[in-house]
C-alpha cells in the first residue's frame, strides 16, 4: 500500500470536516427541543390550560430554531470565514502515505506522521479526519484522493492500533 496525491482544501471542504467533527451537534439538540417544545401543548390539552399563553412552549420553541438557524447557517459561515483567513490553508499539499506513515508537504514545509502517532481517526463519505488530540484534526477530503486509498488508510490506523473516534470500545 502507497500512494501520493496533490489536495487543495475548498471551502466546502473545510465545511465537510466541521460536520463530520461535531456531528451536527446542535442540530440534533434542537430536534430534541421541538420535540420536547411540542409536548407542552398536550400537557395544556390534558389539564385544559391556553397553549397561546404557555411560555415553556414558545420558549422552547424559539430556542430550537435559534438552534437550527444557527446549525445550518450561521456555523457553515463562520468556517467559510475562517477557512478564508486562513490563507496557509488554501494552497496545494501533496499527500504521501504507505504502510507505516502519512507526509504532507507545501510551500511551508513538510512532516511525516507514523500512523500510530495519530489519537484517532473518523470517516465521513466526504472526508477523512486523523486526530493529533482531541481537538486537533487533519481533514483529508475524499474527493482528492483515487479508489481505495481512504480504506488503505483507515485499514493502516486499524493496524497501528488507532481507534476510531465516536466509537468505545472495551479494552
Amino acid at each position: 500500500m502507497s500512494g501520493s496525491t496533490t489536495v487543495e482544501l475548498t471551502e466546502q471542504d473545510q465545511i465537510h470536516a466541521i460536520h463530520a467533527h461535531t456531528g451536527r451537534v446542535v442540530g440534533k439538540l434542537s430536534w430534541a427541543l421541538l420535540f420536547v417544545a411540542f409536548l407542552f401543548p398536550l400537557l395544556d390539552l390534558w389539564v385544559g390550560a391556553s397553549i397561546l399563553e404557555d411560555t415553556a412552549f414558545w420558549g422552547c420553541l424559539g430556542v430550537a430554531i435559534w438552534f437550527f438557524i444557527w446549525d445550518w447557517i450561521a456555523r457553515d459561515w463562520m468556517v467559510r470565514r475562517a477557512f478564508r483567513q486562513g490563507k496557509a490553508m488554501r494552497g496545494p499539499n501533496q499527500v504521501s502515505w504507505d504502510d507505516q506513515a502519512i507526509s504532507f508537504e507545501s510551500a511551508n514545509g513538510r512532516t511525516t506522521l507514523r500512523w500510530e502517532q495519530f489519537w484517532r481517526w473518523m470517516a465521513s463519505k466526504k472526508t477523512l479526519l486523523l486526530y493529533r488530540d482531541s481537538q486537533t484534526m487533519f481533514p483529508i477530503p475524499v474527493r482528492t484522493f483515487p479508489d481505495g486509498a481512504i480504506e488503505e488508510m483507515i485499514a493502516a490506523l486499524k493496524a497501528a492500533g488507532v481507534r476510531e473516534k465516536g466509537r468505545w470500545i472495551a479494552g
